[in-house]
């Protein structure tokens, strides 16, 4: 089948509501959502994003990231820490659709530096975040944190030395099998400027390959905030192309198989304000999401559904 047939019938499928999806945004062909009647009911646009009520606070959040059953959301608060230092936070809740819970410090991920950008797999059990303490190479830089089981602790971070530059890194985010990464980076360019960077390796025990840039999504602008779904052919991400160095949106990219470019990037309609938008992170179904908007005069964390 050509590649461009293999599109077609793709996007036929998600216009049908016929693919499921994991925890990191892949898609399945059982249509394995959490969310009932997933599966049978074409998607269509998000409704008006609000402010999570649990989450909302005076302080600076940002990064949302859940587990793929809906129940844990992960995200970079400021809370209890000084002026501009962040750490990480979770937010539970008993079922999908049941209100979420007040934020609580994760203190085994969380210290004296900055903690930022987690993301969660899809499973809970391993968690990527970004630390700027003075063990990386500099910077802030990607670390890794697993647990045996969903009620365990997380286990002591590590740092993933091959992601890292003497640059800043930010939030890494892997496909389901944990073979792919995405995060970016301002290791090519200006400090502060960063560029989305792709790595793959052969299993998920294995050390990273080489970190390249993906050139059809980046600009001259910075792009953060990148969630891949359907193993690696969608993509969505936050960016200041629109505005330079002013307010970010959010974008959505697709592509036809893992060895082809990314189509040109479209901004996810009814989501984008004259606020600053970024890190969205979207459900396993494709039917919820969330992100981090400033829209209401400070950062917080907003939901939408479709």
């Amino acid at each position: 089948m050509r590649a461009s047939q293999a599109l077609l019938l793709f996007v036929v499928a998600i216009g049908c509501g016929r693919i499921g999806y994991d925890g990191q945004g892949a898609a399945t062909d059982d249509a394995s959502s959490p969310l009932p009647d997933a599966g049978t009911v074409p998607l269509g646009p998000f409704e008006a994003p609000t402010v999570i009520p649990a989450l909302a606070d005076p302080s600076f959040d940002d990064d949302p990231s859940m587990t793929a059953d809906l129940l844990e959301l992960y995200f970079e608060g400021n809370r209890a820490g000084g002026p501009g230092q962040s750490d990480i936070y979770v937010s539970t809740r008993i079922s999908a659709s049941a209100p979420w819970g007040t934020p609580e410090l994760v203190p085994e991920l969380s210290t004296t530096f900055d903690e930022s950008t987690p993301t969660v797999a899809g499973d809970g059990l391993t968690i990527w975040f970004v630390n700027d303490s003075d063990e990386g190479l500099g910077g802030d830089d990607i670390w890794v944190s697993t647990r045996a089981t969903r009620s365990a602790p997380w286990g002591t971070p590590i740092l993933v030395a091959e992601l890292n530059s003497i640059g800043d890194e930010a939030g890494p985010a892997t496909t389901q099998d944990q073979k792919t990464v995405f995060f970016e980076s301002d290791r090519d360019g200006p400090a502060g400027n960063k560029d989305i960077f792709v790595a793959t390796r052969p299993t998920s025990s294995q050390a990273w390959g080489v970190p390249v840039p993906v050139v059809s999504l980046n600009t001259e602008f910075t792009e953060s905030g990148v969630q891949p779904a359907n193993g690696g052919l969608e993509i969505v991400f936050g960016s200041r192309r629109l505005t330079s160095d002013g307010p970010g949106d959010l974008f959505q990219a697709s592509r036809p198989s893992l060895d082809e470019p990314f189509d040109a990037p479209t901004e996810i309609p009814g989501l984008n304000t004259a606020f600053d938008e970024q890190d969205p992170w979207m459900s396993p179904d494709g039917r919820y999401i969330v992100f981090a908007s400033n829209r209401s005069g400070n950062m917080e964390i907003y939901e939408a559904r479709r």
